[in-house]
């Protein structure tokens, strides 16, 4: 009764939830206590003037009590039923936590929330949400829901209960020492992670291997055998995961230990051998294998943003880069000017003002590059350009061309295409609201080939194709 009275006072203000974690403990108390709270609130909604839901979270329906009371919450409310967590995706999470009121955000933030936890135990997936709270990183709104403003995995660290963390912690060293230097590995290759690579990095037999797993996930469900992969399994949740991390570090300072390295090199050998689509993977082992590997972590973290900025996933491009900056001294100029297309080309992508004028200058200093098509270089500039409207400079432009005509610097046949190329953008760009990509990407598409058509015959000033282009992007930045 008590529990009822504060429910119906509560809810005069806002909505809220209940929620009742790891029910599968539940002893037979529990159980009646939980029976009769359901029967209050069916009892009570009608006076209740905001929503109330009730979260059950357990890891298996395998007792038959609960089973009866799903069954019971399913009959009072037809909207209610059962969600499997481990098989959610992150369109189903979304609709999940808006349904109950419990959290709102962007879909991008929900997509970070949903790669950084993958799948697991419904305690976790809870822990992680308050861990947000707790970490300024979502806030209560004026409906009492959790509206989630971003999504930082150090900062959430940071934030886990230390109730908890001790918990897991003794959970880990409980553990056979062998099987927990086996699980240290695991959590290297991240919370999701193969069987094959699992047993490259400890050279142990890929059989030998599943059956330590086998046991583990039967003595302590530590490890969970994905149903829908054979050579699958995931760490049971995030925390462990950070827990076992954590165990390699050393004891003073932050480097890893020299086996922790050991292992990241073979299983980057593994990898560059087997799987070289495997880009990601690969740079993130050569990265963590040391000194030793750092040629191929530049080579791969090379491809690796490559393959991020061919999704547009331009957060993880950065992400990317940001760890190559301790291996900028022994790279070679080449890398030097790839990595630093790729961050002006995610500069650009994440957008706001600072970041573009960051990738507008990163582009004029790679206009000298021998290793880059200069018209990629050129068209990212005038994409930049072209979204910060800068309608001064496009002026400035027109006017410089006319200079280039009175001085008698004839740029034969370029010239009128120029000026038409950036009349166009002022007119769909920059005099209206509405953009029109098709047009811009068809009349860079149409100035790339006059270039490649631009001949010495017709270069009244013999002046070179690239250094065409790069006098071309130089002017435009006056």
């Amino acid at each position: 009764r008590d529990v009822t009275r504060a429910i119906r006072k509560r809810s005069k203000s806002s909505q809220f939830a209940i929620v009742l974690d790891d029910l599968q403990w539940a002893d037979e108390s529990s159980i009646e206590l939980l029976n009769e709270l359901i029967r209050l609130l069916h009892e009570e909604e009608k006076e209740l003037e905001h929503p109330v839901a009730l979260i059950l979270a357990s890891r298996a329906l395998n007792h038959e009590a609960l089973t009866t009371i799903v069954e019971k919450i399913q009959d009072f409310e037809s909207s209610a039923g059962t969600l499997e967590l481990d098989s959610m995706d992150s369109d189903e999470l979304k609709q999940f936590l808006q349904a109950i009121g419990l959290a709102k955000a962007p879909s991008s933030i929900l997509e970070d929330i949903y790669g950084y936890l993958g799948t697991g135990n419904p305690l976790h997936w809870l822990e992680f949400l308050r861990g947000l709270l707790n970490s300024d990183q979502a806030r209560v709104d004026d409906k009492g829901g959790l509206e989630i403003l971003h999504c930082n995995a150090d900062e959430w660290k940071k934030s886990i209960p230390p109730d908890l963390l001790a918990q897991v912690k003794a959970r880990v060293e409980s553990i056979q020492a062998e099987d927990i230097l086996l699980l240290e590995c695991a959590a290297q290759i991240g919370r999701k992670f193969s069987i094959s690579e699992l047993a490259s990095g400890v050279s142990m037999d890929r059989l030998n291997v599943l059956s330590h797993l086998r046991r583990l996930e039967d003595t302590t469900s530590i490890v969970l055998d994905q149903d829908n992969d054979d050579n699958y399994f995931h760490i049971d949740s995030e925390v462990t995961r950070d827990v076992l991390l954590m165990r390699t570090l050393k004891s003073i300072g932050s480097d890893t230990r020299e086996l922790v390295k050991e292992m990241h090199f073979l299983m980057a050998k593994k990898l560059i051998s087997t799987s070289t689509n495997q880009v990601n993977q690969i740079f993130q082992h050569c990265l963590q294998a040391g000194p030793r590997m750092q040629y191929d972590a530049l080579t791969y973290g090379v491809k690796a943003a490559e393959s991020a900025a061919a999704k547009f996933a331009w957060p993880e491009v950065l992400t990317i880069l940001d760890k190559t900056n301790n291996l900028i001294p022994a790279a070679s100029p080449e890398q030097i000017d790839q990595l630093n297309f790729f961050r002006a080309r995610a500069f650009r992508g994440v957008g706001g003002q600072d970041k573009r004028e960051q990738a507008m200058d990163l582009a004029l200093s790679l206009l000298e590059s021998p290793h880059l098509d200069l018209f990629d270089v050129l068209y990212l500039y005038l994409e930049t350009l072209f979204e910060e409207k800068q309608k001064d400079e496009l002026e400035q432009f027109f006017s410089k061309i006319g200079e280039w005509e009175s001085e008698g610097f004839i740029l034969t046949g370029l010239n009128e295409s120029l000026v038409e190329f950036y009349r166009l953008l002022s007119e769909y760009e920059l005099m209206g609201r509405d953009r029109d990509r098709i047009t811009f990407r068809k009349n860079m598409d149409g100035l790339r080939i006059l270039v490649e058509n631009y001949s010495a015959e017709t270069d009244l000033d013999n002046i070179k194709k690239m250094r065409l282009l790069s006098f071309i992007i130089q002017s435009i930045a006056i």
